[in-house]
């Protein structure tokens, strides 16, 4: 039995629009359940023209079914624009089995490849910094994902994110608390009234040191210490709440006691300091 058909087997870049795409699609076989929110991550990348050529081919078996690239197709037709893809044709019976099989890159992975450093953290902080920016970081959690080109493109276009990593890395060994959501929530508060006052604020979260009863500083600490005594589970986004919302205390300058990790929904923006040190 033969089974590869190297003499059938053609490769060729094809510009793909949405009528191709559909056309495609009705000769789907067996390919996995369809994801949409992996669909809709394709797409938003397609119309912001992030997506690239690759070696991972739209691939045809020889009985003329397809047999790999369901998602990339649907994220066109969902585009709406024409996208240049690698088309294989007369792939062997089985094939299918072999495909995929492969560790997939991450976006720190991305990150690393295009000369990024600290890329575990600076994948990760971006994501909740794009969440956040978007609106999307307190609604549905079904429209979180976030794709590898969009982190690349937020980072290329945000230098000030490896700043707040910086920022944060001494607070993140003595504080309660991921350096990725600490460097995110720096950066959120920065962008909105400049780094000087961020930076002070997350260094006395580390020290807590001359903070006076009531302080917004001892506040987020104490429920950050809290969790961790109560083995508690929260999402980022609960965290980030915190952070800003621990902020806007610290920026007004006004007392609190206990703070809550709960957003229920609320999106919060950071005040600016209304006071000066």
């Amino acid at each position: 039995m033969k089974h590869l058909a190297e003499d059938k087997l053609t490769s060729s870049f094809v510009a793909i629009t949405p009528e191709i795409a559909e056309r495609w699609l009705k000769k789907n076989g067996v390919n996995r359940k369809l994801r949409d929110r992996i669909v809709a991550k394709y797409a938003e990348d397609m119309k912001a023209g992030r997506w690239l050529p690759s070696n991972d081919a739209i691939c045809f078996g020889v009985d003329g079914k397809l047999y790999n690239g369901q998602h990339r197709l649907s994220a066109i037709i969902l585009s709406g624009v024409t996208v240049t893809l690698l088309v294989q044709r007369n792939m062997p019976l089985g094939s299918m089995l072999a495909m995929d099989q492969g560790a997939s890159r991450t976006a720190a992975d991305a990150l690393h490849l295009v000369g990024h450093k600290s890329v575990n953290v600076l994948a990760a902080a971006a994501k909740l910094a794009i969440l956040y920016s978007d609106g999307r970081m307190f609604g549905d959690t079904q429209k979180q994902g976030v794709s590898h080109g969009e982190i690349v493109d937020f980072v290329d276009t945000h230098p000030t994110l490896q700043d707040s990593i910086h920022a944060t890395y001494h607070a993140h060994k003595q504080v309660d608390c991921s350096h990725t959501r600490l460097a995110a929530s720096h950066f959120i508060i920065s962008e909105a009234v400049g780094p000087h006052y961020p930076d002070i604020f997350f260094e006395q979260l580390a020290t807590r040191a001359n903070e006076p009863p009531g302080s917004a500083v001892l506040a987020v600490d104490q429920r950050l210490r809290e969790v961790r005594r109560n083995r508690a589970t929260f999402p980022s986004r609960n965290y980030i709440y915190l952070l800003v919302k621990g902020w806007n205390y610290y920026a007004t300058g006004d007392t609190v006691q206990k703070l809550s990790m709960s957003p229920r929904g609320k999106f919060l923006i950071p005040k600016p300091v209304t006071w000066s040190r």
